[in-house]
């Protein structure tokens, strides 16, 4: 029995599904949070972790343990980028190229010519004919050697160079996926 002016609290049945476990952690009060963190992470939460908050890294922990966490990879690749930009305070380069969703469409204007190329799930379509990479799509619209990233404005060039612009949602490399993005020379003709 509960002292006289003790708060309700609602109590999760263990065999109740993750989703109905979560949803009861809105009826709990803070200090019951803080009992629902000590059982499934031991410790105390963090100090001044506000209830909305605590809420929220509660139904994260609890769907973690439903389904599972993040591969030991990736949660390691995680470690390093945030050990890199704790000691640098930015971080140097994720070391991967960006991966597009197929049908994703870059624009690409060279010396007066807009060239359109979409991106296939193992490749790229351009001018009715399939191709492996962007740098073999910018040597033959250039003549020259181009890094494909590069020429369609999805990486920075060292020097200044093509531009991407464009709207809405972006990822890591400006574009916005399922989307046109459009490149275009600052200077007619300029390769690099």
């Amino acid at each position: 029995m509960e002292p006289d002016g003790a708060s309700a609290r609602p109590v999760v049945d263990a065999n109740a599904s993750s989703e109905q476990a979560i949803e009861a952690l809105g009826d709990l009060d803070h200090a019951a949070l803080k009992g629902r963190w000590r059982a499934l992470r031991g410790g105390n939460p963090p100090t001044g972790l506000s209830r909305p908050l605590l809420v929220r890294a509660l139904a994260h922990a609890m769907q973690e343990k439903a389904f599972g966490g993040l591969p030991p990879a990736l949660r390691r690749r995680l470690e390093r980028l945030g050990t890199e930009l704790r000691a640098t305070g930015r971080i140097a380069t994720t070391g991967r190229q960006p991966k597009f969703k197929p049908g994703t469409r870059l624009i690409r204007e060279w010396q007066r010519r807009t060239h359109e190329v979409t991106i296939l799930e193992n490749g790229f379509h351009w001018n009715g004919q399939t191709y492996r990479s962007l740098s073999a799509i910018a040597r033959a619209i250039t003549g020259t050697r181009w890094n494909g990233h590069v020429f369609f404005g999805l990486k920075p060039r060292q020097a200044a160079g093509a531009t991407l612009t464009t709207a809405g949602d972006q990822n890591a490399a400006g574009v916005r996926q399922g989307r046109t993005c459009r490149a275009t020379d600052q200077q007619e003709g300029r390769h690099g």
